[in-house]
């Protein structure tokens, strides 16, 4: 058990001066908050029994009031002598070491506050000692470009800078915006931005009022979080922003010589030891005064220095280093900054690109052409899933590379497209080094040069996943094997620290998802037996989702043992809804695999059909069901029920499901397979836009039997029956569809008019489930066409609920 703090070590930073001053009723209020037992402090504030049952006759039944009421009785009884030194001496003798620490940070935040409002001229002076170090570092930042943003491959197809979409976050976040998380997932950051608070570079230290800024910035893999760390950087040294402070100093958290530090001068960029011990010193000296520490990477960090690190200290307890009025910068990966968010004053999101900003960057990488900008275009969006992905800038970068490098072609899955840049990456290196690497079409394929090195690279991709790392040393390294020269030239960045006095290397991945495949592939090539030892500690993971969908694109599950798993998993879900995620994660490897027996495999352990009920789904999620049904309908006849009911479903959602149906519309006519699907999409939040889709879908389908709309709406701007028209219009050509449910979706009486007018025509619907819109709603029309069909109709009314 670690030792209590020394009543030094709480006072640290505290000016004799603030300590020796009577305490404010306004701090002694907000002190009596955290006492529990003030009658256990009293005698020793000098009070008597006397004065003690008289607060407690006063104020008999709260105790809030009485611990207000002793600290200002105290207060008046000894007038100046009532001090803050007094005050925490008792309180650390009666052991309240937190209501010490309260007390400590309160006087410091209000020394801060003081020195921010007294003229420039009273507290400019920095010595020179920390003058001539600001000038080094802005000589520094405008000079030497990290190796990080040098080292990146594929290079970006333009050098022209693009802005980066940025929001203002809660403080704290309570819990994840779906509605903003699934529009990022399609990559719709204009749709963010009207919704959310946009934040312009130059005003991020200006979001609030906080007497201490500790400024948070999240962001996707990819989304240019470093980038935009460096530009703060270079923006102070030219001059351009953030004049207000007098030493920026970056901090790269991935660096392993920063990770190893235990003091500030550890942390500083200097020339030698000596610079930096005493610019630290200097900076303790003015209390931290004017400096900003942007601290990029937290999700880098090892989880043990999230707690117990000097980096620790300078966010969370910076009195300690005696450098509380300092600001933080720190950026991270939301899935790991969590623990951050109690003590950051404000948040900042970082969106990636805008639609505007993805064209440009598109139309500067082709040069121009205006042709092959819209072949990419087009191609896109036949991929959504790699289409919405672009909106990160690492993306788009990688898209546009593989697209000009392979003819003008992009691959069709994020497995491909992640191959793809792997096989770059290889050939890259052998084209270099002049070694005849012959066809390298596939990773099962590769020249005898290249086999040992990406084995070596995979396991550490592998362990990595294993362990949750994206960063590795250079030790780390070296038990494989892998010299950092090949390494690097491959698809592994080798980023130096930018301490100059410490060398170092670390290493991370080109791209998140390259790990993850490359790990997915090293699992594909273990012996049988540790493939289904490792699925079986990891399948539902959501680390190991990812990995999932490229070991699935890799073996198409036929590793014995693994479609056992998979068995029980379905069984498993089947009978607890709850667990639908790992029935997702699994149609997500199946639309990476894109294999039609693997999907029938998987749909004949799914005897009673595939039930999503109340389960929110993302663009991908939509993808992977649409492709999963579509190749239910080419393996079966038998009818197969798909449940996805108050899912969440928009119009864009649903789009997305009836694209991939559709490409199997015309499969399913020439096998000649009957209507086999019963499709609920009932409850969720489609309109006209999205029942259009579905109408398109159903006009010359032959595999939907069954379709309930329960609960959606047909209106689609000032038309208050659009979706319906297209809906009608489509059944007098459908020839599948036997059951339509359209209850509760806004009928009205022309709607009913045109309904009616569309079943006089289609000869194969049997039911239809339909409520009366409002009480003067008649269903007449749909009566007065029963006796003109050759087929029988059957009508069920309700009233609307």
């Amino acid at each position: 058990m670690a030792a209590a703090p020394s009543l030094e070590e709480l006072l640290r930073g505290v000016a004799p001066e603030c300590l020796d001053q009577a305490c404010r009723d306004d701090h002694l209020s907000e002190i009596a908050l955290s006492l529990t037992d003030w009658q256990s402090l009293a005698p020793f504030l000098g009070l008597s029994e006397v004065d003690e049952r008289a607060i407690v006759c006063r104020y008999p039944h709260d105790l809030q009031m009485q611990n207000i009421a002793m600290l200002r009785k105290w207060k008046s009884e000894f007038g100046q002598t009532a001090t803050y030194r007094k005050l925490v001496q008792v309180l650390f003798k009666r052991e309240k070491c937190n209501t010490v620490d309260k007390l400590c940070h309160i006087l410091l935040q209000e020394e801060a506050e003081s020195i921010r409002q007294q003229p420039a001229s009273q507290h400019s002076e920095i010595c020179t000692a920390v003058a001539s170090y600001a000038d080094y570092l802005r000589g520094r930042y405008q000079t030497q470009i990290p190796t990080f943003l040098t080292l990146q491959w594929p290079p970006p197809p333009t050098r022209r800078v693009f802005n980066l979409a940025m929001i203002q976050g809660q403080k704290i976040r309570y819990g994840i915006d779906e509605e903003i998380v699934g529009l990022m997932l399609q990559g719709r950051v204009n749709d963010v931005l009207d919704q959310k608070t946009p934040v312009k570079l130059e005003d991020i230290f200006r979001m609030d009022s906080a007497k201490r800024q500790v400024i948070l910035i999240e962001g996707a893999p990819g989304s240019g979080r470093s980038t935009l760390a460096w530009y703060i950087c270079q923006k102070w040294g030219s001059g351009e922003l953030f004049r207000e402070f007098k030493a920026v100093v970056f901090v790269q958290l991935r660096d392993p010589a920063i990770q190893s530090a235990r003091s500030v001068e550890d942390i500083l960029p200097a020339e030698s030891r000596g610079q930096a011990v005493r610019v630290g010193q200097e900076f303790q000296a003015c209390r931290g005064q004017g400096v900003l520490w942007v601290m990029d990477g937290w999700d880098e960090l090892p989880s043990c220095l999230h707690t117990e690190s000097i980096f620790h200290r300078l966010i969370v307890s910076p009195e300690k280093e005696n450098l509380h009025l300092s600001t933080v910068v720190i950026t991270s990966r939301p899935i790991a900054s969590g623990d951050l968010h109690p003590v950051v004053s404000s948040r900042v999101e970082i969106l990636g690109f805008t639609q505007t900003e993805v064209k440009g960057y598109f139309t500067e990488a082709v040069g121009g052409d205006t042709q092959t900008l819209q072949k990419l275009q087009d191609q896109l969006r036949e991929r959504p899933v790699i289409e919405a992905s672009c909106y990160l800038p690492l993306n788009a970068a990688i898209v546009t590379h593989l697209f000009l490098a392979q003819n003008q072609s992009l691959p069709t899955t994020l497995h491909g497209v992640f191959t793809s840049l792997v096989l770059c990456c290889l050939i890259r290196h052998a084209t270099k080094e002049g070694i005849d690497f012959g066809d390298i079409s596939s990773l099962d394929n590769l020249p005898p040069y290249f086999q040992k090195p990406l084995e070596n690279i995979c396991a550490l991709a592998y362990h990595g996943v294993m362990k949750n790392k994206v960063t590795f040393s250079a030790g780390e390294l070296e038990p494989l094997r892998l010299s950092q020269e090949l390494a690097t030239l491959v698809m592994i960045q080798g980023v130096e620290s930018l301490a100059l006095f410490k060398k170092s290397v670390s290493f991370n991945f080109l791209h998140l998802s390259a790990q993850e495949l490359l790990a997915a592939f090293h699992i594909s090539k273990l012996p049988q037996s540790e493939q289904v030892e490792v699925f079986n500690a990891m399948f539902g993971e959501p680390r190991f989702a990812a990995v999932f969908r490229f070991y699935a694109a890799f073996t198409k599950l036929e590793t014995e043992g693994i479609r056992e798993i998979i068995a029980k998993t379905i069984n498993v879900v089947t009978l607890d809804v709850s667990q639908s995620s790992k029935l997702l994660y699994l149609l997500h490897g199946l639309y990476e695999a894109q294999d039609l027996s693997l999907c029938q495999f998987v749909g004949s352990q799914l005897s009673g059909g595939l039930y999503l009920v109340q389960a929110t789904l993302s663009p991908v999620d939509c993808l992977s069901v649409g492709y999963f049904i579509s190749c239910i309908c080419l393996t079966t006849s038998r009818e197969f029920t798909v449940s996805l009911v108050n899912c969440s479903l928009d119009d864009y959602r649903v789009s997305l499901l009836v694209k991939e149906l559709a490409k199997c519309c015309t499969k399913v006519m020439d096998a000649g397979v009957p209507g086999c699907v019963d499709l609920s999409l009932g409850a969720n939040q489609i309109g006209g836009s999205g029942i259009c889709c579905i109408a398109e879908l159903i006009s010359h389908s032959t595999f939907i039997s069954k379709l309930s709309l329960q609960k959606n709406c047909i209106r689609y701007g000032e038309d208050q029956i659009y979706g319906l028209r297209h809906l009608s219009q489509a059944l007098t050509t459908n020839t599948s569809l036997a059951h339509l449910d359209v209850r509760n979706v806004g009928m009205t009486a022309e709607g009913v008019e045109i309904l009616a007018n569309a079943l006089a025509v289609n000869e194969h619907l049997e039911t239809l489930l339909i409520d009366h819109g409002s009480s003067t709603v008649s269903l007449d029309p749909l009566y007065r066409i029963l006796s003109g069909r050759s087929k029988p109709l059957s009508i069920f009314r309700f009233l609307q609920n």
